[in-house]
């Protein structure tokens, strides 16, 4: 009897992971539809209690977000946070002291988890998922990062080998965009924030001149609250960014500026 009902669950259970995967993989980039919003409720629908199956659709999801840049910026969180509304209040597990929308979170969390260390591993990094992690530097929403995180990602690609391997810097720098306002806007947070770009300006010595000027770029950025216009708004002449550029460059123990015309 027990053998029979164990066949009828692997049954129900790989028809759930069927229904699921074609769910996950036809949503469009904007779920911001009914459509999209009913496909994803039916999926809530059906976990029935069952906590295997939530595990599930947050691997599905973040299949996806390795796989596809684009639905990983405009769609993943979206998804993350209709999933944590929609599902039932009282679902949980034994031994952790969470429910519903909280389990959503923390099973979100365990993912990205895992999946940023085998990243860390490979000599190139998933630009979809980093998107994702930089997506989730919210505050409020239900699936945003914590700042433990975000300064675990940060130490971790700062200090990895392959930094400066293919687009790794650049997937670096675009978190750091995602990172650094939301670090700031969190009292008390600045401080480790200013610890992370001072190992980044260390590691910039070893780096190419583009990522150094990179680097001072993000700290420009920084003095002026994150606001990208005013960095952009010529406020200084080109003989000031020189001079100020220089400056830097002389402070951090690499050539001066007129060296660097020459390269």
């Amino acid at each position: 009897m027990a053998l029979a009902f164990d066949k009828a669950a692997d049954v129900f259970f790989r028809a759930f992971k069927d229904c699921t995967n074609h769910i996950i993989k036809s949503l469009p980039n904007d779920i911001n539809t009914l459509e999209a919003t009913q496909a994803i409720h039916a999926i809530t629908q059906q976990l029935n209690g069952d906590y295997a199956r939530l595990v599930h659709v947050v691997n599905t999801v973040h299949a996806r977000v390795a796989q596809d840049e684009t639905w990983a910026t405009m769609a993943a969180v979206d998804v993350y946070e209709q999933l944590a509304k929609a599902v039932d209040t009282n679902l949980s597990i034994p031994n952790l002291p969470m429910r519903g929308p909280y389990l959503v979170r923390n099973e979100l969390m365990k993912t990205c988890q895992a999946q940023f260390q085998q990243m860390m591993s490979a000599p190139t990094w998933s630009r979809g998922f980093m998107a994702f992690l930089g997506q989730l530097c919210t505050v409020g929403n239900i699936t945003s990062t914590t700042p433990g995180i975000l300064t675990y990602v940060l130490d971790g690609m700062i200090s990895s080998s392959a930094l400066d391997t293919s687009d790794n810097f650049d997937i670096l720098m675009n978190f750091f965009m995602r990172a650094g306002p939301c670090l700031d806007g969190q009292p008390q947070l600045g401080e480790h924030l200013t610890m992370r770009i001072q190992k980044l300006q260390e590691r910039a010595k070893m780096l190419k001149l583009s990522e150094r000027l990179a680097v001072y770029g993000l700290v420009q950025l920084r003095e002026r609250g994150w606001r990208e216009e005013e960095l952009n708004a010529g406020s200084r002449s080109e003989q000031q960014v020189t001079d100020a550029t220089s400056t830097w460059m002389s402070g951090m123990g690499f050539a001066s500026a007129g060296d660097l015309n020459g390269r």
